[in-house]
């Protein structure tokens, strides 16, 4: 065996472990991604899209070439350029990871917003003498869900 072929077998090997370690890493980050965005689904509606664009592409942009420039790099490229490339891609990744969790935390300041003003057309549609005649056709069209009733009744009889 020569020197070339021995490099190539060396690189190859690299090369698998690269992969398998990508795998081992990869795999439950998917995993708590679907969940992540299975759960946060009730939350799409109040999340600005285009926040939300600017970080999913962040992150699919580091991931993808992150994962890119560690496995097909060529083995002379090893050294100082693909550390800081992939240190860049890291990076990059992570920014659109905190913007992904400042969408939501905005998302769900939004939703509470929702649900207070569809408290206050539920209280009025549900009360004796409602001020406004739409607040049924209001709820329904902003699609709201029921509140909690005690908090709407019980809440103004409290002592204060």
């Amino acid at each position: 065996m020569d020197e070339q072929e021995r490099q190539m077998a060396a690189y190859d090997a690299h090369l698998t472990r690269l992969k398998f370690r990508l795998s081992i890493v990869g795999t439950p980050l998917l995993i708590a991604a679907a969940i992540g965005a299975w759960m946060s689904g009730t939350l799409l509606r109040f999340a600005n899209p285009v926040y939300l664009f600017i970080a999913a592409s962040a992150i699919a942009i580091g991931i993808g070439f992150g994962c890119a420039t560690i496995l097909w790099s060529p083995q002379q490229a090893k050294s100082e350029t693909q550390f800081h490339a992939t240190i860049f891609f890291a990076v990059l990744s992570l920014a659109g990871l905190v913007g992904l969790i400042a969408v939501a935390c905005d998302a769900t300041m939004n939703s509470s917003r929702f649900d207070y003003q569809c408290s206050l057309l539920m209280k009025d549609m549900l009360s004796l003498k409602p001020t406004r005649d739409d607040s049924k056709d209001l709820y329904d069209a902003l699609a709201c869900r029921p509140q909690p009733v005690a908090t709407l009744v019980w809440k103004d009889r409290l002592p204060r």
